[in-house]
């Protein structure tokens, strides 16, 4: 795709190839037909019919609403034993620092990976591992939308809180893929610990209340406490002293 071809420059010129489509049922589907071995390789719409989200959730807007991009980066098998539990949460804290750059101070990132302003969501993030090859880093982004006419329930938009034009979103998308780059290698490189602090430092999970929902359909409180070696929310139950690893289930903040 030439540059004039791009309503995204930024974003294109910080990745090795941008494919910028007019509509698809999944961007994360879509990149698997463009992946190339060693590239950064990036598939953007702002009309996805078929979205997924965490635990096979829809993700649906109407067109213009939000942007679907998802972003392959090389990760190797071992790469992925090591740290593969971690980019969710890794992706989730930088694109909350690059849109505190930006003037939404207030975003945090909701355990494990939503992205949201007060109780409301603003992305969410779905990854997905390419054996041998590539990570998939998806995001969903709401850019704008009637706030009486919302997607889903406490859904929020960037058009909110700040001036949502078109450069802007490039902008926040090009400085996310930047931060990746070097948020990646050092997955590969660092302590475990300073990927955790990154993490932890934007995340408003911890310290709070919280309501676990599990796959199984129990529900149980606590207060989330932190992050183990894996990423996974340690939480204290109600009544307890054994801290409980929290993995595949759901979370919600009480707000008291």
């Amino acid at each position: 795709m030439s540059k004039q071809d791009s309503s995204f420059p930024l974003l294109e010129h910080s990745v090795d190839r941008l494919v910028v489509l007019s509509s698809a049922p999944s961007t994360n589907a879509e990149i698997k037909n463009f992946l190339d071995d060693g590239d950064v390789v990036a598939v953007i719409t702002d009309d996805q019919t078929k979205g997924r989200g965490r635990l096979d959730r829809h993700w649906v807007t109407k067109p213009g609403e939000s942007v679907a991009l998802s972003i392959a980066f090389p990760w190797s098998a071992d790469d992925h034993k090591r740290s593969g539990s971690w980019i969710p949460l890794l992706v989730g804290a930088a694109l909350v620092r690059v849109l505190h750059t930006h003037g939404l101070g207030e975003a945090s990132l909701k355990w494990p990976n939503d992205v949201v302003v007060g109780q409301n969501k603003l992305a969410g993030i779905l990854c997905e591992w390419v054996p041998s090859s590539a990570v998939i880093v998806g995001i969903g982004l709401n850019v704008d939308f009637p706030p009486d006419e919302p997607p889903s329930p406490r859904a929020t938009a960037l058009g909110h809180h700040v001036s949502a034009a078109e450069e802007l979103v490039d902008s926040i998308l090009a400085e996310l893929v930047g931060a990746l780059r070097v948020g990646l290698e050092g997955l590969r490189t660092e302590p475990r610990d300073a990927t955790a602090a990154v993490v932890s430092a934007v995340m408003s999970t911890l310290g709070r209340s919280v309501e676990v929902q599990e796959p199984s359909g129990e529900t149980w409180r606590g207060t989330a406490q932190g992050l183990d070696d894996s990423g996974h929310l340690l939480v204290m139950p109600e009544g307890s002293s054994q801290l409980r690893a929290v993995v595949a289930s759901d979370i919600e903040h009480l707000y008291q």
